[in-house]
């Protein structure tokens, strides 16, 4: 859908933007450089908002797409709504339950919603869809929050 649309592009250079407004705005660190970080951070939440409301078009069209549903549940988890995260991130992986980048970011709200018998519900699954799809970058954010949930 995104390759018809040419979308795959778009969230890409918009991705790039942002990694570069984030670089710059951390590299800046006093006085007038504190009104353009100011500025920076602006930028890269319009630029974030842009994103947000491509992917709501998106799930209009295909209210299953697995891309536009894990857009939507980091950038929430991101913005410190877990709630609203978890809404799109139970839709994709009973969509799609292969996912595997997804388990770290449900894990993580479950978390956040101190839902911690949810949380240890979740951990091994999307352990074993990582271990069985290779994704180790996934898998080790699993490994990561499972310290966290064994501390509670």
């Amino acid at each position: 859908l995104y390759m018809l649309k040419g979308w795959i592009e778009q969230a890409e250079k918009e991705q790039e933007i942002a990694r570069q407004l984030n670089f710059e705005a951390s590299a800046l660190a006093s006085g007038a450089e504190a009104e353009a970080l100011a500025n920076a951070q602006q930028q890269l939440d319009k630029e974030k908002e842009k994103r947000v409301q491509m992917f709501l078009q998106v799930l209009e069209m295909d209210p299953e797409d697995d891309i536009a549903l894990f857009g939507l549940g980091k950038f929430y988890q991101d913005k410190k709504e877990p709630a609203t995260a978890l809404e799109y991130l139970e839709k994709l992986i009973n969509i799609k339950p292969d996912y595997a980048a997804a388990y770290p970011i449900l894990v993580k709200a479950l978390i956040a919603m101190d839902n911690f018998k949810a949380a240890m519900h979740w951990l091994p699954i999307g352990q074993k869809v990582c271990e069985d799809q290779g994704a180790m970058v996934p898998f080790k954010q699993l490994e990561l929050q499972k310290k966290k949930l064994l501390t509670h």
